[in-house]
């Protein structure tokens, strides 16, 4: 169903059902992000993501002493089997 074929039917509807059908909708939307807001606060943060995955990569121990990004790349490739 399309938001036009759903738009043709509100247009059906009484003053009364309409106002009805925008609560709930606006409702939905209020619930979805309510929902999505308690998932990031209950849940870890982005930073604490990242952290957790760098520590976990053995990669960046590799060549630690060398400091430019594109030499570092090269010596990581010319190891890899």
């Amino acid at each position: 169903m399309t938001v036009a074929e759903i738009l043709e039917q509100a247009e059906a509807l009484s003053t009364e059902e309409r106002k009805e059908l925008a609560k709930r909708l606006i409702d939905m939307i209020d619930t979805n992000l309510n929902e999505k807001m308690s998932d990031i606060k209950t849940g870890e943060n982005w930073g604490q993501s990242i952290t957790k995955l760098i520590s976990e990569l053995d990669v960046g121990l590799k060549y630690s002493e060398i400091e430019d990004p594109v030499e570092w790349v090269k010596h990581l490739r010319s190891s890899s089997p």
